[in-house]
């Protein structure tokens, strides 16, 4: 077989990459930085330049109130004249501190530097990680070549700093087996920190320090005392935003009614985003095995249970938006299939006949994955460049026309990444809540009311939401002006229209 030719083959080539064994590490080192180096400079030459998420909006805005000392946008509520003090976002404040500085340095893009910087290093800590053991580094790529984390190592969300911070807890525990006990008080901190970034973050440590401590580990003690640690930062940090260290936004809630609508979703994410991630990491068998299988399987079937509307965009969307829980995961599942995917193969390869082959195939498969991983590398920023562009078109038509002391009606679900409500003077009136009669006395009081609807057509949800817009459009008592009507893509249309007293009646 051409796979056993002395001299360069892929079979040699297959090796060396770890596929069957350790391979070469300096071949794999290279290998790992080269596909950070890609990602890296594609992500400069195409820097973001726009919000895409709803959650990113929130994110941004809570980061740019942080050099401002406070948590909160005084706004008036155009209905009874009164202040009100509303929250720029009610997400724990741990990725917007990380943005805060470059924000205040570099303007509102600046914390495109977060994301992206998280990403590489949940990779290259991931690669240290397994580094620590016999298995292949290379399997750190696993990381970020998982579609959903290239797509967000551009999004200023927690996914990908979660995954950093997951990979460097776990990547502290493991260096920490066999040296002294500062080790496992830095990853208890790590640990119980994480969860000032998000709410689910310590699940992907309780299997692991629990079975540390359940065995009586003579170190265990430092994990604990770095956990309550981390802790503190999280309590601290939730009392500074929130006026209380207590304070967690009301957002996971079981619903086993719709499992159906999600597994799907996630079998692709954890089988083909991850050739068979799912299956290769419970079959680790390594050290401590039943905590890292306890940590696969405890972050799968949580999510898997929790309530998330699958339906809400795009097939497309809906691959980046609700697989982008498992990114955490991600440094976990590299290292299970670092160990468990070269034993498989090497077993099957020993075996002969079909097994021998098959096991080929999977060297193979490996090398084409390593080049797939490359291209999307490269790829994902400028045709994430192009798409954004669309986007910026909304906000910028929104941005021109909509003055900021100016009242304004507006479908929040499908503006609220496009307005920059943090400039607004009046809070936001949602178009489902007002009667044209409450406009009429609006139009009156501040002279002129704004309309502000964004729509798509991508999905039932936003057909629906587009049929409220038309109903709510022909109860309009007067005929408003409109000023803007675009269609940056096929998807998406941006309508203002503003209604004053000029505004002539409707017969």
């Amino acid at each position: 077989m051409a796979f056993d030719l002395p001299g360069p083959s892929r079979a040699s080539f297959a090796r060396r990459l770890g596929v069957f064994g350790p391979g070469d590490p300096e071949l794999v080192r290279r290998i790992v930085l080269a596909m950070l180096a890609l990602y890296a400079i594609s992500f400069g030459l195409f820097y973001p330049g726009t919000v895409t998420n709803d959650d990113e909006a929130m994110y941004l805005q809570q980061a740019r109130l942080v050099f401002a000392g406070q948590p909160t946008i005084t706004q008036i509520d155009p209905f009874s004249g009164q202040e009100l003090e509303i929250y720029a976002s009610t997400y724990p404040p741990g990725t917007a501190l990380l943005m805060a500085p470059f924000v205040e340095l570099f303007g509102w893009r600046g914390a495109f530097v977060i994301p992206c910087a998280s990403l590489l290093l949940a990779t290259w800590l991931s690669y240290l990680w397994i580094r620590e053991t016999d298995a292949s580094p290379l399997f750190a790529l696993v990381v970020l070549g998982f579609p959903p984390a290239l797509v967000m190592g551009r999004v200023a969300m927690s996914d990908v700093p979660s995954a950093a911070l997951v990979a460097l807890g776990w990547y502290l525990f493991w260096r920490g087996e066999r040296r002294h006990s500062g080790w496992w008080i830095a990853s208890g901190v790590v640990a119980g920190a994480s969860w000032a970034f998000r709410a689910t973050n310590p699940l992907l440590f309780v299997p692991l320090f629990a079975g540390t401590v359940l065995r009586r580990e003579q170190k265990s003690w430092a994990l604990i005392v770095g956990g309550l640690l981390g802790l503190g930062i999280r309590f601290l940090a939730m009392y500074l935003f929130f006026g209380s260290g207590l304070y967690e936004r009301d957002g996971y809630h079981p619903a086993l009614l719709t499992i159906i609508d999600r597994l799907p979703l996630y079998l692709i994410g954890l089988l083909l985003f991850v050739p068979g991630g799912l299956v290769f990491g419970c079959l680790y068998r390594g050290k401590r095995r039943p905590e890292v299988i306890a940590t696969i399987l405890l972050i799968f079937f949580f999510f898997l249970l929790q309530h998330y509307s699958t339906q809400g965009t795009s097939f497309a969307k809906r691959l980046v938006l609700a697989l982008r829980y498992f990114i955490p995961l991600l440094p976990v599942l590299a290292f299970a299939m670092a160990e468990s995917v070269p034993t498989t193969l090497a077993a099957l390869r020993s075996r002969g006949g079909a097994a021998r082959r098959f096991a080929v195939g999977g060297g193979v498969a490996i090398v084409a994955w390593l080049a797939v991983v490359g291209i999307a590398s490269a790829g994902v920023h400028p045709l994430f460049t192009v798409w954004g562009a669309t986007q910026a078109v909304i906000r910028d038509a929104i941005a021109r026309t909509l003055p900021g002391d100016a009242v304004y009606v507006t479908n929040w679900i499908g503006t609220r990444k496009f307005v920059d409500f943090a400039a607004q003077k009046y809070v936001r009136i949602e178009r489902d809540q007002v009667t044209p009669h409450q406009i009429q006395l609006l139009v009156q009081e501040y002279e002129a009311v704004y309309v502000v609807l964004v729509g798509r057509n991508d999905s039932e949800h936003w057909i629906r939401d587009g049929e409220r817009t038309d109903a709510f459009l022909a109860s309009l008592r007067n005929e408003p002006k409109l000023l803007v009507d675009r269609r940056p893509s096929p998807v998406d249309r941006v309508r203002v229209w503003r209604l004053d007293e000029n505004s002539p009646a409707r017969r």
